[in-house]
């Protein structure tokens, strides 16, 4: 990668995955999205990561790591309000994906999540299962996008999690390209339970 926005010093990552559980299918493999469509849904929630950082003229580093891959696939379109979607790798060894559609005005259309256990099996989260609640916000810099910042989950009346930004600026933004600007990066994760993840925003910027 050369030097750009929000990358000061050309750097090199060089990674190679394992799968530490199956993929998960949520809801079935398959989410319907009437009347905007449907869409084929998989995820490989826990994957061991290893391999080689390398910035500027340095020496490379050794890095090991979790990861997590998405893959998402369909006749539907959800652009018109934007989403936001939770990816969450709990200490506990479970893992959560949670996806809140909205409407242009800011109307929640749909929820869907899962639950994957530590046996690797699949709970679909229905959406008077889990409520997401913003805990503050945050004005970028770069393109006056007002974000939600910090959220505080609760899943089944029964648990609350914590998320919190581990950066605050980690909007996705393309000077001079165009395109779509959103907000996407590292959660911490405490409350019930800890752990690690990631959030993408999306509808929130106007360019």
């Amino acid at each position: 990668m050369e030097s750009g926005p929000g990358a000061d010093v050309p750097f090199a990552l060089e990674l190679h995955f394992a799968d530490e559980k199956p993929p998960a299918l949520h809801h079935g493999g398959f989410i319907e999205n009437e009347p905007a469509g449907g869409s084929y849904y998989y995820s490989r929630t826990r994957l061991s990561a290893r391999g080689e950082l390398r910035a500027g003229d340095g020496d490379p580093k050794q890095v090991t790591g979790q990861a997590w891959m998405d893959h998402q696939w369909g006749n539907f379109v959800v652009a018109a309000g934007g989403w936001d979607w939770y990816s969450l790798q709990l200490d506990d060894r479970t893992e959560l994906m949670l996806y809140v559609l909205r409407q242009a005005s800011g109307e929640v259309t749909a929820v869907y999540g899962s639950e994957v256990l530590a046996d690797s099996s699949v709970r679909d989260l229905l959406p008077n299962e889990v409520r997401s609640t913003p805990l503050g916000t945050w004005t970028s810099p770069h393109t006056g996008a007002v974000y939600p910042s910090g959220w505080r989950l609760t899943i089944r009346d029964q648990q609350t999690l914590t998320l919190r930004p581990l950066v605050q600026d980690q909007e996705l933004y393309f000077p001079g390209f165009g395109g779509l600007s959103y907000w996407e990066g590292a959660v911490s994760i405490d409350g019930d339970r800890t752990g690690r993840g990631y959030v993408e925003l999306t509808g929130y910027a106007s360019q």
